[in-house]
């Protein structure tokens, strides 16, 4: 992997306001999974693990900030909306992963949710000799976005 590509995300995330809080995000991601990919090639499963979950965190936030105003729109208060925009977004809670990817399965995102998606993409096969088309594909769905409602 290119050096600045590593640089880039070693770089400080910008404001999730930011209009280039989704994309350094989704750059975040990417590294991420490319090095789940080496260490899973080099036996380091558990290292693997780590990185895969937190390349899935980094794609729940480029998600979560590009449909922020529809998620905000569900919310049922004021204090939620705030909860939407200045925790879950920059910081992604562990704990509050799967209600997050709910919500973005309501906006239309199909098998998003971490729950559903583990059981459909281990079954899932497909024809490409890429690992890394395969590993993204199946793990975190990167395809076309969805229709929105």
């Amino acid at each position: 992997m290119d050096v600045n590509v590593y640089e880039a995300v070693e770089k400080p995330l910008p404001k999730p306001s930011a209009e280039d809080y989704a994309s350094a995000r989704l750059l975040e991601a990417l590294v991420e999974s490319l090095l789940a990919l080496r260490f899973l090639e080099e036996g380091l499963v558990r290292n693997a693990a780590g990185k895969a979950f937190q390349a899935w965190r980094a794609v729940l936030a480029t998600l979560l900030r590009l449909e922020l105003d529809k998620l905000k729109a569900l919310a049922k208060d004021e204090e939620e909306r705030r909860w939407l925009e200045e925790r879950a977004v920059p910081r992604v809670p562990t704990t509050r992963m799967v209600p997050l990817s709910q919500r973005l399965s309501e906006l239309g995102y199909l098998d998003i949710s971490a729950c559903g998606l583990s059981r459909r993409s281990v079954s899932t096969t497909t024809s490409t000799t890429d690992p890394t088309q395969t590993w993204l594909s199946r793990s975190i769905g990167l395809g076309e976005r969805p229709p929105l409602r």
